[in-house]
């Protein structure tokens, strides 16, 4: 009966160290866990952002190769400037007033 009581003494602190680890083991896995998917997220919004960046840098590209052409410095002076050729006509279109009521 003594031995018993001796080792079931001696289990407990054991026991409760085992306890302590494996809580511990499973807070760092769980941890580690939300840790990867936080990155794994992360990298996938970084590869979206970089696709998108890799189309606007080609766009530049175009742009930037075209930008000595006549025809572009033409599309621009027509978009931000105004500017018509000589033999071009503009067309203003009317719009029909609105009928009061």
């Amino acid at each position: 009966m003594d031995k018993k009581k001796r080792s079931r003494t001696y289990n407990r602190p054991l026991m409760i160290v085992l306890i302590i680890g494996i809580l511990y083991i499973v807070y760092q896995f769980i941890s580690l866990e939300i840790s990867y998917h936080k990155l794994v997220a992360q990298r996938d919004r970084l590869t979206a952002e970089l696709s998108e960046k890799k189309i606007y840098y080609e766009n530049l590209q175009s742009n930037v190769a075209n930008a000595q052409s006549d025809k572009y410095i033409e599309e621009l002076a027509k978009k931000y400037l105004g500017l018509i050729r000589a033999d071009e006509k503009i067309l203003i279109l009317k719009q029909p007033a609105e009928p009061e009521q």
